[in-house]
């Protein structure tokens, strides 16, 4: 049975340029993008298509993004977060398959998931294994690092 791997497991030597140097697998393949915010704001919400990978950078600024109408397929997206003075918010339902790798440093990352008084309280919010490739269910990654800053990954 074929699991799926991450953007960062998909790695492999590149012999193509003399050096040890690493390149992704399938580079030309993958649909990338960046979110800028720096001494300002960048926000996705509604419905939008986010990329397989997505890059989020916040220097002294905010990125909030909200998966809850997001148009997803049954693949992996990928959330690569830097952020150095500001936060990035991420708003995710809780259906959505989640596994939260990000370290802080003089900031916080932080997993916030409804009351427990609700009448239906939200799967945890936990580092998982990735299903199998043929899960129909998208699988979200985030993973980073917050310097003097903040990541809040809600669960609504």
């Amino acid at each position: 049975m074929e699991t799926r791997t991450s953007f960062a497991e998909r790695l492999e030597p590149d012999h193509t340029r003399g050096r040890d140097e690493w390149a992704p697998e399938h580079a030309d393949d993958l649909v990338t993008e960046t979110a800028f915010a720096i001494l300002g704001g960048a926000k996705r919400t509604g419905e939008w298509t986010p990329p397989e990978l997505l890059h989020v950078v916040a220097v002294m600024g905010g990125v909030e993004l909200d998966f809850r109408r997001a148009l997803l397929g049954g693949g992996v997206v990928e959330v690569r977060i830097f952020a150095v003075m500001g936060g990035v918010t991420i708003t995710v339902p809780r259906n959505l398959e989640l596994e939260v790798t990000a370290t802080a440093i003089l900031g916080g990352v932080d997993q916030r998931s409804r009351a427990a008084t609700d009448v239906n309280p939200p799967q945890t919010v936990a580092p998982c294994s990735a299903p199998a490739a043929d899960d129909p269910r998208p699988l979200l990654l985030i993973s980073g690092v917050a310097i003097m800053g903040g990541i809040t990954i809600r669960v609504d």
